[in-house]
């Protein structure tokens, strides 16, 4: 597997943001770090060598809406996570380690926990045949992590 991208969708977690930057850059040679600011109060200050995209609609929990985004602004596999995750070197060189297969998604969880759904490899492809998060749930907050897994269940993981 080629670099792959890390995408965050980022809602005013200035704290977080410098710890997965600081982290990142162990092994940005490996990996794209992406955020996408969730119309935020503050915006993200893009963070150097890092991507960073905002959505202008100020929509009351829009995270599918901010993945969306990201998702149509890269290519190849992307890991998906929520703002609270920390993605170090080892676990990029466990994720490369797998030779993930296109029409699969990998999901993964936290040491001592089980697989959490919105923490996934996906390919960029795939995304699209699932046809992504549907925009419509934005404002009921997780139901659009539901939605999009039932979704992969449904077209991709059989």
């Amino acid at each position: 597997m080629d670099k792959i991208t890390i995408l965050y969708s980022y809602f005013g977690q200035k704290e977080m943001v410098k710890k997965q930057v600081k982290e990142w850059k162990k092994y940005q040679d490996k990996a794209n770090l992406v955020y996408v600011d969730d119309c935020s109060q503050v915006p993200l200050v893009k963070p150097e060598g890092v991507e960073a995209y905002r959505v202008l609609d100020d929509i009351k929990w829009n995270q599918g809406g901010a993945r969306n985004l990201g998702m149509s602004l890269v290519k190849g596999w992307v890991l998906m996570l929520d703002m609270d995750y920390l993605v170090t070197e080892e676990n990029i060189e466990q994720i490369l380690a797998l030779k993930p297969e296109k029409g699969i998604v990998y999901y993964f969880g936290r040491t001592g926990e089980g697989i959490s759904y919105t923490l996934y490899l996906i390919h960029t492809s795939d995304f699209k045949k699932t046809g992504g998060y549907d925009e419509d749930f934005s404002g009921h907050y997780g139901w659009e992590d539901a939605l999009f897994n039932r979704r992969v269940k449904d077209t991709l993981n059989r």
